[in-house]
């Protein structure tokens, strides 16, 4: 996620969430990309696993809800696809990189399949 908020600012001159979005066009099996409040998917860019719809409450996303940083975090960790995908088989993981900035006051998560 830093690598790409540092593409989309410094190289492309666009938003974080723009760069993700060409990320799951290029790789729809491989990315999602879902803009949150902490409860509800606010923004879906979903490729061909469908995404919940509510952000569960052992993700990132909801996880900076309980504590807001004063200052854009990235949080990253593998979690069970049953936290973020509609058709998340048991056993399976997914890796969350979800960002917070204080400023827009949501949170953009990148999830990505292996």
């Amino acid at each position: 996620m830093d690598a790409l908020r540092k593409l989309a600012g410094e190289k492309y001159d666009v938003s974080v969430f723009s760069l993700a979005n060409s990320l799951v066009d290029l790789y729809p099996d491989k990315f999602a990309v879902v803009q949150s409040d902490g409860q509800k998917a606010l923004k879906t860019f979903q490729g061909s696993r469908p995404v919940c719809s509510e952000v569960d409450p052992r993700s990132l996303a909801a996880g900076f809800y309980k504590s807001r940083p004063k200052e854009s975090e990235v949080r990253t960790a593998k979690l069970e696809e049953k936290i973020w995908f509609q058709d998340g088989k048991t056993g399976a993981y997914v890796l969350e990189e979800s960002i917070y900035d204080p400023q827009i006051g949501k949170v953009l998560s990148l999830l990505t399949v292996p």
